[in-house]
């Protein structure tokens, strides 16, 4: 007796996701996992030269891989977009050259720490 049961588990998957036989459950997550850059709602005013995006918002998520570089790149698009747009958001992306500006001046003063820490451990080895 057939009640309308789909004979498994992969075959059921397979017709809800409109997959040929053989082809991989994971397809149809994929597609829906991976949006691509602005895809989370944020409008991206440009990219720093090692072409991460730069949002017109704060964005931790993306700015955490910023180097201080990137940094530097992303205020001076801020000023950018802000003359684009003929300074009608003025105070908002001046804040975020800003604010971009002071964490690139941070990540390089790190930078120049952990340079030194390790020359440091380096020249002690061949110390002992």
């Amino acid at each position: 007796m057939n009640l309308g049961i789909r004979k498994n588990r992969e075959e059921s998957l397979q017709q809800d996701f409109n997959l040929k036989k053989g082809e991989s459950i994971l397809r149809g997550f994929m597609i829906l996992e991976k949006g691509g850059e602005g895809s989370r709602g944020g409008k991206i005013i440009g990219h720093t030269k090692s072409g991460k995006p730069v949002y017109e918002t704060h964005n931790a998520m993306a700015e955490k891989k910023y180097t201080s570089k990137d940094h530097d790149d992303a205020s001076y698009a801020h000023l950018d977009y802000n003359e684009k747009t003929e300074g009608k958001r003025n105070e908002h992306h001046t804040s975020e050259f800003d604010r971009h500006h002071d964490t690139s001046q941070h990540k390089k003063k790190n930078e120049e720490i952990k340079k030194w820490m390790e020359s440091a451990k380096k020249h002690k080895k061949t110390l002992k």
